[in-house]
C-alpha cells in the first residue's frame, strides 16, 4: 500500500500471476525488485501461496531488505537463509518471504532445502536467473545444477534478469527452457532455426517475437 507502481510494474505482476512460470526481462533500473515483491505479495493475498523464496546475490539481499521496509509486511517475518537451521522457521506459518544468497545456496543442503519448501504451496523467485544459462551444457555451473534441482519442489516458478537476450542467443534459449521447457523447442532446431546467420533471413526477428 506504501508504493505506487508503474505501469510496467503493474503489467510485469499481472504477467506473473496469471501463469505457473514466468520470465521477466527488463533492463536495469526499472524496478524488477518492487515487481517480485508485489508478485509474492498477490500471490500470498490469493491464498495461491503459503511461502516464497527469492534466490538472489549477495548485493540484492540488501535491496529486498530495503524495499520490504518500505512496505506493510513485517520486517521480523523476513528470513534470511544463512544455514541449515534457518530452515526450520519455514513451518512458522507468520513466516513467509524467504531469501538465500547464490552462495549460501550452493553451501546449503539441497535436498533438506526442498524438502522444507515442497511441504507447502511454494513459490520460487530467482533474481539474475541468466545464471542458468550452462544448465545442460558439459561445462554445467553448479549454480545451473543447484537451481535445476531446486526447482522441483515449487508449484510457481519466476525468473527476473536484464541480460537474457543480450548475449549468446543460446544464452537466453536456455533460460527461457529453464523456465519452461520446450518452449523454444530442442537445441538442435533452435540452432537451425535462430543462431545461423544467412543474408536475408529473420532470425533474429522470429526470436525475438517468441520472446
Amino acid at each position: 500500500p506504501k508504493i505506487i507502481l508503474a505501469k510496467h510494474q503493474i503489467d510485469a505482476v499481472d504477467f506473473i500471476i496469471s501463469r505457473n512460470a514466468s520470465l521477466i526481462n527488463y533492463e536495469t533500473g526499472t524496478g524488477k525488485t518492487f515487481i517480485c515483491l508485489e508478485s509474492i505479495f498477490r500471490l500470498l493475498e490469493n491464498d495461491k501461496l503459503k511461502k516464497a523464496l527469492i534466490v538472489c546475490t549477495k548485493s540484492s539481499v540488501l535491496s529486498f531488505e530495503s524495499n520490504i521496509k518500505q512496505t506493510n509486511y513485517p520486517f521480523e517475518n523476513l528470513v534470511i537463509i544463512k544455514s541449515i537451521k534457518d530452515l526450520e522457521s519455514i513451518s512458522n506459518k507468520n513466516k513467509k518471504i524467504f531469501i538465500i544468497q547464490y552462495e549460501t545456496l550452493i553451501d546449503i543442503s539441497l535436498t533438506s532445502l526442498t524438502r522444507a519448501f515442497k511441504g507447502f504451496k511454494s513459490g520460487l523467485f530467482i533474481d539474475e536467473v541468466h545464471r542458468v544459462k550452462t544448465a545442460g551444457c558439459k561445462k554445467e555451473s553448479q549454480t545451473a545444477k543447484c537451481l535445476t534441482y531446486l526447482k522441483s519442489a515449487f508449484i510457481y516458478l519466476v525468473g527476473l534478469t536484464a541480460t537474457t537476450i543480450t548475449s549468446e542467443l543460446e544464452d537466453g534459449y536456455r533460460v527461457i527452457s529453464y523456465i519452461k521447457p520446450g518452449a523454444l523447442g530442442g537445441i538442435k532446431w533452435f540452432h537451425e532455426n535462430f543462431c545461423i546467420y544467412k543474408e536475408g533471413t529473420s532470425y533474429l526477428k522470429k526470436y525475438r517475437k517468441y520472446v
